[in-house]
């Protein structure tokens, strides 16, 4: 049995047209190895369901019948290719996604564990989104890290990576239709944004300037640093169950010690004493053991 088993899935699947997809996956090896080769992007991590759901949508859009006749499709149709990607990577968030999990944060955990970290004389506070889409998770953070690290004397530096280069660009620009700010408190709304034409509104600088964007595979790469808090939601219960392991080791082994790791609320794990659970509602861990505060991730000059 897996170490690290996710033993709680809160998202039942959709029933799979029989008549778009083959009761078997026989040519599901031959679709993922062109979709690598053309994207660089290896899906063979995540669930056949999750596979079956992505590949009936893009069957759809695209006509095909079957398997068969949507590989010959991608290989005379090439940005087919990206868009599977695109559509398996699943790159839905909003800000403060799932409130009660922020809320919690910002009352019951932060006020402590910050104080902590200020009477270590700790002056950086480095925090890692993983999986960040077009920005709300990472910037939601922000918001509520800005002030409370700011009486203590910390600066908070916020890494937020994806996969996807699309996403990222959107993130890097800050840039939120109204109607995509309706879950920020008033308070965030109003002292962290700005109205650049009618409907259309941007983060202040400030904040921009505390999150930095890189494209990262957290499957294929190595961790990029040490991290005090880390943010992985909504990604293990996409992945089969070595993956899910594989993803977990390289997690923890990030984390500093007194280091905080939140999950999504339908992810629990059992992280053999690694780990102590510290909210099963909200799915938060702090890992026990000691750790080396090692390196925080290489900052990158370029776009942020």
């Amino acid at each position: 049995m897996n170490q690290f088993f996710l033993s709680s899935f809160n998202n039942s699947p959709r029933r799979i047209d029989q008549k778009l997809l083959p009761r078997k996956l026989n040519h599901f090896p031959t679709l993922l190895s062109l979709i690598q080769r053309l994207t660089g992007f290896d899906a063979r991590p995540y669930r056949d369901s999750t596979l079956k759901r992505r590949l009936e949508l893009r069957l759809q859009a695209t006509g095909c019948r079957n398997i068969q006749e949507y590989i010959n499709y991608i290989r005379n149709n090439q940005e087919e290719a990206f868009n599977f990607k695109e559509n398996l990577l699943i790159h839905v968030t909003s800000f403060f996604r799932d409130r009660a999990v922020f809320t919690f944060l910002e009352r019951k955990v932060f006020p402590d564990w910050l104080d902590k970290l200020a009477s270590r004389q700790r002056r950086l506070l480095r925090v890692w989104s993983v999986g960040c889409a077009s920005g709300e998770e990472p910037y939601s953070l922000a918001m509520i890290l800005h002030q409370p690290t700011l009486k203590r004397g910390i600066h908070p530096v916020i890494l937020a990576t994806d996969v996807s280069p699309r996403v990222l660009a959107k993130a890097r620009e800050a840039i939120f239709r109204q109607r995509e700010l309706r879950n920020i408190p008033k308070f965030y709304r109003q002292i962290y944004f700005s109205e650049i034409k009618p409907g259309i509104w941007r983060l202040c600088p400030e904040l921009r300037r505390l999150v930095i964007f890189r494209q990262h595979d957290l499957l294929q790469e190595e961790v990029p640093g040490f991290f005090d808090f880390i943010v992985l939601r909504n990604l293990l219960i996409f992945l089969r169950p070595e993956a899910q392991e594989q993803v977990l080791r390289k997690i923890i082994q990030s984390l500093v010690g007194g280091g905080l790791l939140l999950l999504g609320n339908s992810e629990r794990i059992n992280p053999n004493g690694s780990l102590e659970l510290l909210s099963a509602r909200h799915c938060l861990y702090q890992k026990r053991q000691a750790s080396s505060q090692g390196e925080v991730f290489p900052p990158k000059r370029g776009k942020k």
